[in-house]
C-alpha cells in the first residue's frame, strides 16, 4: 500500500509538471516580478504619444532601468533582478532612455535634463534642456528631440529647421526619418495633423501624402528598424515599403479593432524586430503581430495580462519586452529568427 502511495505521489507530481510545462510552452508573455508598481495614464492622441509614468528603457546591452513611486531601478539580468539606484527620480520623470554611448539620460517635469555615466548610481545636471519630452538615437549616433539635434552624446543641442517641430519621429535605415507635426500651418489657420520625411537627419523635411500632393489628416504609427513606415487614416492602416512614397492597405486582422475605436487610433506602435516579423502596440487591445511586413496580422495575448500597451523593446538575445498597466512582460522564447536558431 506505500508503495502504491509513492507511485501516486510521482505519477502526480509528473502531471502536474507537465501540465506546467505545457502552459509556459503555449505562453508567449511571461510576467517579470518587480519590487515596484507600474503607474500609467493612457493618453488617446497618436501624436502626443502615451507616456505612461512608469517608463521602461533599455541599453544596447540590455541593461534596463525603470521610474516608480519609489525611485529609479536598475537590471542588469533581463528582469530577473532589480537595484533601487536613486530615489529622487519617481514619476516626476517625463523621459528616461539611454544615450548611444550608454549614458542614463533623463528629464524631470520640470525641464531639468540629467545624465549617469555609472547605470544609475550617481547623476550630474545637465546645462541644456529639451524642447520635447522625447528622445530618440539615430543610425549615426545622433540624437534628436523635437528639431533638435546632438552629436556629442547629448551634451548639447542645435535646432535643425525652425519651421518644423515633429511630435514624434519615426527611425528607418539609411537616414530616412518620419516626423509627426500638429502644428504646421498654425498661424495661417491650417492646423491639420501632417507627416513629414526626411532623407538627411531632420535638416530639412518634406510633407508626406497618401494621395500625392493631397492635403490629408493622417497620422504617423512608426517606423523602427525597417523601411516599412505605416500611416494611419480615420479606421484604415497603411504600409509603404518606400518610405511614404506609395501606400498599401495594412489592416487585415485589424479590422474589429479598428471599427470599433473611436477615435480611429487604435494601433499607436509598429515595431520591427526581423526580416518581415513586425508587432504592434494598441491602446486597449494588447498586441498583434505580422510576420509578413504587416499584410496582415493576429493576436499575440497569451500570458499578457492589461491591455493598454505602453511599449515594446528588444534586448541583444531576442528577448521582447513589453509594459502594461500590470507590469513588465518578457517574451518566453526569443522573437528574432536568428536568436530562435541559437536557442534551437
Amino acid at each position: 500500500m506505500k508503495l502504491r502511495g509513492v507511485y501516486a505521489r510521482i505519477l502526480f507530481l509528473f502531471t502536474v509538471s507537465f501540465i506546467d510545462r505545457a502552459a509556459s510552452q503555449s505562453r508567449f508573455w511571461q510576467r517579470i516580478e518587480t519590487p515596484f508598481s507600474i503607474v500609467e495614464t493612457p493618453s488617446y492622441r497618436v501624436y502626443s504619444r502615451p507616456e505612461p509614468k512608469s517608463i521602461l528603457a533599455m541599453d544596447s546591452k540590455g541593461n534596463m532601468v525603470m521610474n516608480s513611486k519609489r525611485g529609479l531601478y536598475l537590471s542588469t539580468n533581463d528582469g530577473g533582478s532589480w537595484l533601487l539606484r536613486d530615489t529622487a527620480f519617481t514619476l516626476n520623470v517625463k523621459v528616461l532612455t539611454f544615450s548611444p554611448k550608454g549614458d542614463i539620460i533623463l528629464s524631470t517635469d520640470q525641464g531639468a535634463l540629467f545624465r549617469s555615466t555609472n547605470l544609475g548610481e550617481s547623476f550630474t545636471r545637465e546645462n541644456s534642456s529639451l524642447r520635447k519630452k522625447w528622445i530618440v538615437n539615430d543610425e549615426t549616433g545622433s540624437m534628436i528631440s523635437g528639431n533638435a539635434r546632438s552629436v556629442d552624446d547629448g551634451h548639447s543641442w542645435n535646432v535643425m529647421d525652425d519651421h518644423v517641430v515633429p511630435d514624434w519621429i519615426g527611425l528607418t535605415p539609411k537616414g530616412v526619418m518620419l516626423g509627426q507635426v500638429s502644428n504646421f500651418g498654425k498661424s495661417s489657420g491650417d492646423e491639420e495633423l501632417r507627416v513629414f520625411r526626411s532623407f538627411d537627419h531632420s535638416k530639412r523635411w518634406q510633407p508626406v501624402y497618401l494621395h500625392e500632393g493631397r492635403k490629408e489628416n493622417i497620422e504617423l504609427i512608426m517606423s523602427t528598424g525597417t523601411e516599412i513606415v505605416f500611416v494611419q487614416k480615420e479606421k484604415n492602416l497603411f504600409r509603404s515599403l518606400n518610405f511614404g512614397k506609395t501606400w498599401l492597405p495594412a489592416d487585415s486582422g485589424l479590422e474589429e479593432l479598428l471599427q470599433r475605436d473611436m477615435e480611429g487610433l487604435g494601433i499607436h506602435l509598429i515595431f520591427g524586430v526581423s526580416g518581415t516579423t513586425i508587432f504592434a502596440a494598441s491602446m486597449g487591445d494588447g498586441i498583434f503581430r505580422s510576420t509578413n511586413s504587416g499584410r496582415s496580422w493576429c493576436t499575440l495575448d497569451k500570458g499578457l495580462e492589461g491591455h493598454y500597451v505602453g511599449g515594446l523593446l528588444l534586448n541583444p538575445k531576442g528577448l521582447l519586452f513589453t509594459v502594461t498597466s500590470n507590469g513588465i512582460y518578457r517574451s518566453v522564447m526569443p522573437v528574432t529568427s536568428k536568436q530562435a536558431q541559437k536557442k534551437g
